[in-house]
């Protein structure tokens, strides 16, 4: 890092230093450092919005991470190079919009991740589980998460969103047979935001066994709260 610092300070011109270096801080989790290298920075070519995007998502502001996904699909189109505007780039921004709250942009966003890799079981699940929680599309929402399930069945992500769409259908025996398997399988610390637990208190009440639900219910506020501890 210290290289690219004396670099970028000896060209402060050179865009290139600029990027590299805000991506060593990210590197660093040192976010604020890079975003200070980029957001002076008026035109920036894709990567850089992409960079830009991830810095914020990084800092927790989705909002701000929502708006350079938007410059970077911009530069990307304005330069004809829509390599990098692949179902990666499109699920990444629709999460950043769903976390936003605007759930019909990310729906948009997750229809073109899937339209550009329509068997890539990420697309599949990012689409059918976004459709899901909102209950939109049911039978659709449980074919994408059926294929992403088949494709990796041991993906905890994958097998809790098989859970999520079978309780949204009211089939609480599949759920929670769903979420038996989730919970088998998930390791320490990947519930951090707490919405796997969220899903299985519910799926638990849902089938008449509430002193699990209590549990979950208690595991999902303490996640929570762990997460926004400084």
């Amino acid at each position: 890092r210290e290289i690219y610092e004396g670099l970028h300070f000896r060209n402060l011109p050179v865009l290139r230093y600029r990027l590299q270096l805000a991506w060593l801080y990210l590197m660093e989790d040192k976010a604020k450092m890079g975003l200070a290298l980029l957001t002076p920075v008026r035109e920036l070519p894709f990567r850089g919005w992409l960079l830009q995007a991830v810095l914020w998502r990084s800092l927790n502001e989705p909002a701000k991470a929502l708006q350079s996904y938007a410059q970077a699909e911009k530069a990307a189109l304005a330069a004809e190079d829509a390599a990098g505007l692949d179902h990666t780039f499109y699920t990444s921004y629709a999460l950043a919009a769903e976390i936003s709250g605007q759930i019909d942009q990310a729906l948009a966003l997750f229809r073109k991740a899937y339209q550009l890799s329509p068997d890539n079981p990420d697309a599949c699940n990012g689409l059918g589980y976004t459709l899901a929680d909102n209950r939109r599309e049911l039978p659709f929402a449980a074919e994408l998460i059926a294929k992403a399930v088949q494709a990796d069945p041991d993906n905890v992500a994958f097998l809790d969103s098989l859970a999520w769409v079978r309780f949204r259908q009211q089939d609480f025996p599949g759920a929670l047979e769903a979420m038996i398997r989730t919970l088998q399988l998930m390791q320490s610390g990947f519930d951090a935001d707490g919405v796997i637990s969220k899903h299985a208190a519910e799926i638990f009440a849902a089938n008449g066994l509430q002193l699990m639900a209590d549990f979950f219910q208690l595991q999902s506020q303490w996640n929570i709260q762990e997460q926004v501890q400084p």
